[in-house]
């Protein structure tokens, strides 16, 4: 009797303890959707500070082509266009040499897409996770890496692009 008694509260002790884990389980999940809800809310209020959508969003090529075609979701491209605003003057004037080109390419050729969309969606994921701190995209060592000197380049291209119309003007 005093071992069925003991197994009794030792069962009991084990579902009351199962009980509190799952109650913890549920707080901090309630905790993760409400940070969650919080982020969403703060992105919205960053959409509706810079009103932007496709038309307006001057500041990308690649990832307005990848949004318009549904490969983007809109929190990733809405954190991309604000990362595209934020750029160096000469960062985005060469991409603006290279992006324009490149997005039509995407558009228009199925090889060019095959082969280079799934790094550009690595790297609107990265841009969106670095804009966002975290909460959105993806980080991913490799695309920051490729990121960075893509944006080297891009940054010489733009001096020299606008060397070039300033020699060409005079």
């Amino acid at each position: 009797a005093l071992k069925e008694e003991i197994d009794l509260l030792d069962f009991e002790r084990t579902r009351q303890l199962h009980k509190l884990k799952m109650d913890n389980r549920k707080k901090e999940q309630e905790e993760a959707e409400k940070a969650k809800k919080k982020a969403d809310e703060q992105l919205e209020g960053i959409l509706n500070t810079y009103q932007y959508d496709t038309a307006d969003a001057g500041s990308t090529f690649i990832c307005t082509a990848l949004y318009n075609q549904g490969l983007l979701p809109r929190k990733i491209y809405a954190c991309d266009v604000i990362y595209g605003k934020g750029i160096n003057f000469y960062t985005y004037k060469g991409y603006e040499v290279w992006g324009k080109w490149f997005a039509k390419k995407l558009k228009n050729n199925k090889m060019v897409f095959k082969i280079f969309h799934p790094v550009f969606v690595r790297w609107a994921n990265q841009m969106a996770f670095e804009v966002s701190g975290g909460k959105y995209g993806k980080n991913n060592t490799f695309i920051k890496i490729l990121k960075r000197t893509g944006e080297t380049i891009s940054n010489i291209i733009g001096r020299i692009a606008e060397r070039r119309k300033r020699w060409s003007n005079q």
